[in-house]
């Protein structure tokens, strides 16, 4: 019997990728919009026709309770979140539902519907903030600089605590900047690269780069590589390494930490 996945976030680039590839591993995929007028779905259905799509909203935790009866998934991929963080400033109550709340409501709804579920969350390097040092490890303290990198503290910690208190299966990936075409028009490194202009900053979409002059110090990677690892985060993943944050195996070419 093939295994079905719950992808919020899933019209972002993220979400895109991660879909191809769990269908491409024989899985059922939904993914939860809010609305059927969301204009990126069209293109969804175009590159990934086998994804299902299913009303809901990570600010109305009975549609995700809706939806997770609907589709009875194996596993959930929570990257749905408002996720510019210029954005956050100006949005910062709404950021604060939805990419913080936002995970509380979903697993509360998985708690509530079905505590078998597999949960994965997409944290964010912008969690570290102001970094205490160079490279970030897995025991670098949080200093998030933003309303979108304190959400994801939020996030990040609300996972463990349901994992610790409930017996979830609940893992977090901490994503560093990741590139791809479907990346949105907001977002600085697309201004650098679109099918057929030259990659002055990016010499290959296959393998983690630095970026050194052209946009700071940063670890950038291929999306297509940190939403594609070999299984699947949910699957592979055994949370159980740490008391402080969840934990997992990393899997093989993902420029992510598993927590």
């Amino acid at each position: 019997m093939s295994r079905s996945a719950l992808i919020t976030g899933i019209t972002g680039q993220d979400g895109g990728y991660l879909a191809e590839h769990l269908v491409a591993q024989g899985y059922e995929v939904h993914g939860l919009i809010r609305g059927q007028n969301n204009p990126r779905a069209a293109v969804l259905r175009r590159l990934v026709p086998e994804v299902r799509l299913i009303d809901g909203d990570l600010h109305d935790q009975s549609s995700l309770i809706a939806a997770l009866e609907a589709t009875h998934p194996d596993e959930v991929y929570n990257l749905g979140a408002i996720s510019f963080v210029a954005l956050s400033f100006k949005q910062a109550i709404n950021t604060g539902e939805t990419t913080g709340l936002g995970v509380t409501r979903m697993l509360d709804a998985i708690r509530v519907v079905n505590p078998a579920i597999r949960f994965y969350q997409a944290s964010s390097s912008e969690m570290f903030g102001k970094v205490r040092e160079t490279p970030q490890t897995e025991l670098t303290p949080f200093h998030p600089r933003s309303p979108y990198g304190a959400a994801k503290v939020y996030g990040h910690h609300i996972t463990v605590n349901y994992r610790e208190s409930y017996g979830l299966f609940a893992v977090s990936g901490i994503l560093f900047n990741h590139e791809s075409p479907r990346r949105g028009l907001e977002f600085v490194t697309t201004s650098w690269w679109r099918p057929g202009r030259p990659t002055p900053c990016v010499s290959s979409w296959s393998s983690p780069s630095v970026m050194s002059g052209c946009a700071g110090r940063s670890m950038w990677s291929s999306t297509s590589d940190s939403s594609g690892p070999r299984t699947s985060p949910c699957w592979s993943a055994t949370p159980a390494r740490r008391g402080a944050s969840s934990a997992g195996r990393r899997p093989s070419r993902s420029p992510s930490w598993w927590r």
